[in-house]
C-alpha cells in the first residue's frame, strides 16, 4: 500500500478546487466527473496511458478512483482525502490493490505520488 500525505496552507475548499482541476499542477492529467486519463512518457521513451473511473466524490473531502496503466492486468484503487488541520489541509493519498503488480511498480508510484503532492502544494500555496 502507498500512503503519502502533505499539509497545505489553505482551506479544504481551495485544495479541492485545485485537486479536481489538475491542469495547473498535473498538466498531463484530465479529470472529469466520471473518469480520468493521463498520457505520459516513461523514462525509456515509451508512451503510456494511465486511466480509471471516479468511484467516489465528496466535495471537499474525498476523491476515489480506480487506477491502471494500459498494460496492467487489473486496476488499483486511489483515495485522496482532505482533512482540515490547524493552518490548512492535510491531503492524504492511499493507493491500494498492488498484489498482482511488481514491487518496482509500487515504488515508482510511491515516488510519483510524492512528486504530485509536492506539485499540488506548490500550486495551491503560490
Amino acid at each position: 500500500m502507498i500512503d503519502e500525505s502533505v499539509t497545505i496552507a489553505a482551506p479544504p475548499s481551495d485544495v479541492w478546487r485545485a485537486l479536481v482541476s489538475p491542469e495547473g499542477w498535473w498538466p498531463h492529467m484530465r479529470l472529469s466527473a466520471t473518469s480520468f486519463e493521463e498520457r505520459w512518457t516513461d523514462s525509456d521513451g515509451t508512451r503510456k496511458v494511465t486511466s480509471g473511473q471516479v468511484v467516489g466524490r465528496e466535495e471537499p473531502k474525498r476523491l476515489a478512483l480506480t487506477w491502471a496503466d494500459e498494460d496492467w492486468p487489473t486496476h488499483t484503487e486511489v483515495e485522496v482525502t482532505l482533512t482540515p488541520v490547524p493552518g490548512g489541509t492535510l491531503v492524504r493519498v492511499r493507493h491500494t490493490g498492488w498484489a498482482s503488480l511488481l514491487a518496482e511498480v509500487v515504488e515508482a508510484h510511491r515516488e510519483g505520488w510524492r512528486a504530485h503532492l509536492t506539485n499540488l502544494k506548490a500550486w495551491v500555496e503560490r
